[in-house]
């Protein structure tokens, strides 16, 4: 897993969350939330599984 620096927006209903991960199609990244209070973003490029969390 690896440490992909996350930029976060806060909106009064929402955040938006941008998160650079290169080789990887916007299709190809999973979004997960684990223990409703963690999200998790992974995807893989060349073989190599990327996760990033947030909580």
């Amino acid at each position: 897993m690896a440490a992909t620096p996350a930029d976060v927006v806060e909106y009064p209903n929402a955040y938006v969350f941008v998160v650079d991960m290169p080789g990887i199609e916007a299709g190809e990244i999973r979004v997960q939330v684990e223990n409703d209070n963690v999200l998790v973003l992974s995807g893989e490029r060349g073989g190599r599984k990327r996760s990033r969390r947030a909580g």
